[in-house]
């Protein structure tokens, strides 16, 4: 690998479409250490995962798809989605319909912004929406890389605008365009073999890991928004919501939490909370001390409010692979320990196993959160300092960085 003083000058393009970049801090730091190693890095995205705020690297050139085509083929989508409804049928016409305002559409404009330019020595397609990108591109790259962030398997179905079914096989058939495959941990690496056969000298992994830098410093983000003394412990769910993630089986523990125990539930979403499951959390948890935020806050400004809270939640459905391999794999997981907190997650072989030797957290049954969360309050210091050192001490996103670029940043 180059240092920052002997940069290369590889020509380097990551696409990332229907991606919350701004909150992915695997994302971010792969941006922060392309741009330490190497002087030209374009990244293409679009409106959808710029709604947290996303500050540009020095070295980094943003390209962002024009919103009125965004808006163009959502209005399209919806048209077809009532024609699927009345007619009561799902043909290969109705399903590419389905994916084309959020996939295809992108890749469209990605490829006629590069028509006019020079091939780049390196594509990354961060996520399976960015790889149909990889069969519009007019020149093709020297190497190409998907980042598989997220499994699509055999379990995952037909949600409200998307078969997963078909798109997984249409992620199967762009394989042909990639050179390496990146996961997000060793055991992923191997379901992604077994998955695909996808020879395993070709996958490499690069964990979502926090890079070496200053832990973050406390805003009390949560006490001062909500009124909150500062005497009492905030338990903290932030990111995604959804019935995926139990967050109502959650709340029904609430009553027999430990005292000046509060939960709150952080989202990016605005308005999450005031429709479907988000407000039926709010009907669910009315007399306890459950509060709800959403803000768009940018990543290091979440980090801030994420070390303010006592402990943090991170519980999963075990519905498929994407949602049953989490560890290495969880933003929320990672940037807890980052930030000190201990954490309780769902059960987990290798989290059980990762908890029980370093002492940072627990790994249980939802009925079990009570006890775990007095078991952490009342030895806090201990299980605080034990979070502190797990990934500062024995982990780091640079060591997987430079083993999984090893030899492709040199070409």
């Amino acid at each position: 690998m180059k240092n920052s003083n002997n940069k290369c000058s590889l020509r380097i393009a990551l696409f990332v479409s229907i991606y919350p970049l701004g909150t992915s801090s695997v994302l971010l730091n792969l941006i922060t250490m392309l741009c330490n190693t190497n002087k030209y890095i374009d990244l293409y995205t679009e409106p959808e995962s710029l709604k947290v705020p996303f500050i540009p690297n020095d070295g980094v050139r943003l390209f962002i798809e024009p919103h009125r085509l965004h808006f163009f083929y959502r209005v399209c989508l919806k048209i077809k989605l009532f024609l699927l409804e009345l007619f009561k049928k799902r043909s290969l016409a109705i399903q590419i319909s389905q994916i084309s305002h959020r996939y295809v559409k992108t890749a469209e404009w990605v490829a006629i912004s590069l028509q006019k330019k020079p091939a780049y020595d390196i594509a990354i397609y961060a996520t399976y929406p960015s790889l149909f990108i990889s069969s519009f591109l007019h020149v093709k790259p020297k190497i190409s890389i998907y980042y598989n962030l997220e499994f699509i398997d055999d379990s995952m179905g037909i949600t409200a605008d998307v078969d997963f079914r078909f798109v997984r096989q249409i992620e199967r058939s762009h394989f042909r365009y990639i050179d390496w495959f990146f996961a997000t941990s060793p055991k992923r690496a191997q379901i992604f073999h077994d998955q695909t056969q996808i020879p395993s000298d070709k996958i490499r992994v690069l964990p979502v890991l926090p890079l070496m830098s200053k832990i973050p410093i406390s805003n009390k983000y949560f006490h001062k928004k909500f009124n909150l003394s500062e005497s009492i412990n905030i338990i903290l769910i932030t990111g995604s919501i959804g019935e995926r993630l139990l967050q109502k089986e959650i709340i029904n523990t609430v009553h027999t939490w430990p005292e000046n125990t509060a939960l709150v539930f952080h989202s990016w979403v605005d308005g999450i909370f005031d429709s479907g499951y988000g407000l039926s959390l709010k009907e669910e948890s009315k007399d306890l001390p459950v509060y709800f935020s959403t803000e768009a806050l940018c990543y290091n400004e979440m980090l801030a409010s994420i070390a303010s809270v006592s402990v943090g939640l991170a519980f999963y459905d075990d519905i498929d692979t994407n949602y049953r391999e989490i560890f290495f794999s969880s933003n929320k997981i990672i940037e807890f320990l980052r930030c000190g907190i201990p954490v309780i997650s769902s059960e987990n072989k290798e989290l059980n196993d990762f908890f029980m030797k370093y002492k940072c957290g627990f790994s249980i049954s939802i009925e079990n959160i009570p006890e775990a969360l007095e078991n952490i309050l009342n030895n806090y210091e201990t299980y605080r300092q034990a979070a502190f050192n797990v990934f500062h001490k024995n982990y780091s996103f640079e060591y997987f960085f430079n083993n999984a670029f090893d030899g492709i940043l040199n070409l």
